[in-house]
């Protein structure tokens, strides 16, 4: 078995584990949209909306909300995203828009996303 069968096995574990589900513990759909209108995929992710705070000078202080999904690059239908390709959370009913994405060198890939127009 090489590294990278190894390594491949972890993420795996790790999405299965920490992936959207609902609480029974099902897994929850979250779907990878493309922006040419082809056939959404369904992959495992883990999102995250964490504030992010910004100190600007000694008083000033600017939060925002920081959404992200990470996933494994191989449950994509390509790589890198195209602009305007887009996540649904199910859980949120919600589509964000894919404006960054920061791959770990290892196979999995953060996306930064921001809220789509509907």
């Amino acid at each position: 078995m090489s590294w990278r069968d190894i390594a491949d096995d972890l993420q795996d574990v790790l999405l299965d584990e920490y992936s959207e589900t609902d609480s029974a513990g099902d897994p929850i759909v979250v779907s990878f949209e493309p922006a040419d209108g082809s056939s959404a995929t369904l992959i495992r992710g883990v999102f995250r909306d964490a504030h992010t705070e910004i100190e600007v000078g000694q008083e000033v202080l600017i939060s925002a909300v920081s959404p992200r999904i990470g996933v494994k690059i191989s449950d994509l239908p390509y790589f890198p995203p195209l602009e305007n390709d887009r996540i649904l959370i199910a859980r949120l009913n919600l589509r964000w828009r894919i404006v960054d994405h920061q791959p770990d060198g290892e196979g999995l890939v953060t996306f930064e996303l921001i809220l789509a127009r509907q």
